[in-house]
């Protein structure tokens, strides 16, 4: 009798993006090699999305475009989510990267953004919203700050493959944040945290430097294809707002070769359940330019149980 397969849980995370002296940067972090999802791997502020980042007081202070500019989603079957719904990925992505590094995005009442630094004050409310996900509501509410959900950019969507344990259905957004930000990492989370070119996280992955898995890749490589055609990363958000975002559901295949993972573009992907997940008939290029099948090193296959 085949096991159920786990529901993935909803999350987010955010590629915080600046321009550094020698080209674009992006914040990654090395999570704890004592977590049980993930550890020791660098990765990207994020984290599970929370019932009370839909709820109406933190909803009411989300300033996010409306009519035909508003933040769209689609569910794994492909249908289009609620407003709430959506905004809620987007609250869970701002408050994650506050709980996560420190950095707050909001702006004030007249709309200037406001990033936190890492003084006393902050550092208390990011501990209350690690407990309590209420608390950043209380959090927004008591400094009159507001998220301007409409300058991240939906960037894509990735599902945990559907033999693993524990499992998130994951959006990923961009934003760019000041040359100056100095975000403060969480220890409960992580060891290390490092503003990197994303050419040189590429190679010291490649290099067995830095461990990293598919996802964190293909954003890395795909941020190294825009910054050469667009060079900066205000000029990077503005040519990729809008783009297309399916979802992605890699799954893992042991070969004579070893351990693989496949994506959904591979001409002999089989999803191997029943699980329902749209799947385009033609994924963008920014994928497809990629192999299909990506070789899984041990220090990473051992932490994918």
């Amino acid at each position: 009798m085949t096991s159920a397969v786990p529901a993935p849980s909803p999350a987010a995370t955010v590629l915080l993006l600046r321009d550094g002296a020698r080209g674009i940067e992006v914040l990654m972090q090395r999570r704890r090699a004592s977590l049980s999802f993930m550890g020791g791997m660098w990765v990207y502020p994020g984290g599970r999305h929370e019932t009370a980042d839909r709820a109406a007081a933190v909803l009411e202070r989300v300033r996010a475009a409306s009519g035909a500019d508003a933040p769209r989603m689609h569910d794994l079957a492909g249908h289009e989510m609620s407003h709430e719904e959506t905004l809620g990925l987007y609250v869970t992505a701002c408050r994650e990267t506050f709980e996560e590094c420190g950095v707050l995005l909001a702006t004030d009442a007249g709309g200037t953004p406001v990033f936190a630094a890492p003084d006393p004050h902050w550092t208390h409310w990011r501990n209350e919203v690690a407990t309590r996900a209420e608390a950043f509501a209380d959090l927004l509410i008591g400094a009159d700050l507001y998220l301007d959900v409409h300058r991240l950019v939906y960037w894509s969507h990735w599902i945990t493959p559907a033999a693993e344990k524990r499992r998130f259905n994951t959006r990923f957004f961009a934003i760019e944040v000041p040359a100056g930000l100095d975000p403060g990492r969480s220890d409960q989370e992580s060891t290390e945290q490092r503003w990197i070119r994303p050419a040189d996280a590429v190679a010291e992955v490649n290099a067995g430097l830095l461990d990293a898995a598919p996802p964190t890749m293909f954003s890395l490589e795909n941020l190294i294809e825009c910054e050469a055609r667009d060079g900066t990363v205000g000029a990077v958000l503005v040519a990729e707002r809008g783009r297309e975002v399916p979802p992605i559901r890699p799954v893992l295949q042991r070969t004579p070769e070893g351990l693989e993972v496949w994506m959904p573009w591979d001409r002999d992907y089989d999803a191997g359940t029943a699980e329902s997940i749209m799947r385009p008939a033609v994924y963008p290029a920014h994928y497809t330019r990629r192999p299909s099948r990506l070789r899984v090193n041990p220090g990473f296959a051992a932490r994918l149980r």
